[in-house]
């Protein structure tokens, strides 16, 4: 047998259900009242966005100070007639994100000295940005820990 009375049975009664649910969005007798808000909408954006636009120019303060004081220490970092090792590669390393902003000034400085030891010097010089990197940009995504709905933290 192709057709079941199960299978009619439960197509008839779904019929039923739409035109019941298509009747009553027409009707607008809705069966449920709208619930009131349980609370003011929350103002997130408006504070992310403040926090965001305090974190630009934090960032932005700390870049123009670090490209002058790159400027300072430009001199004393690469000096005259010395071969460079691990040591001077970590402050070369360090000091390269901070030629950015001297870089786009229009300042042509070093970031890199070619009279090195070789590899001694490049794994300086990339401890030195991993440091750099750590020290400076790690603040700017920082979140500080947040208890949930005001509960301490209780000793078992």
């Amino acid at each position: 047998m192709l057709f079941s009375r199960a299978k009619f049975a439960s197509r008839h009664a779904s019929v039923h259900f739409l035109k019941f649910c298509l009747r009553a969005t027409v009707l607008k007798n809705d069966a449920v009242a709208e619930m009131p808000p349980t609370s003011d909408p929350p103002q997130i954006p408006a504070a992310r966005r403040n926090l965001w636009l305090k974190k630009i120019v934090y960032f932005l303060i700390a870049s123009l100070l670090l490209g002058w004081f790159y400027g300072w220490a430009f001199p004393r970092a690469f000096p005259k007639n010395t071969s460079f090792g691990f040591g001077y590669g970590m402050l070369h390393g360090a000091l390269m994100p901070l030629a950015l902003p001297s870089l786009l000034m229009g300042q042509d400085v070093e970031i890199f000295a070619t009279d090195n030891s070789g590899r001694t010097y490049k794994i300086g010089y990339i401890c030195g940005i991993n440091v750099c990197g750590l020290s400076f940009f790690g603040p700017l995504f920082w979140r500080p820990r947040r208890d949930p709905a005001g509960q301490k933290n209780h000793e078992r």
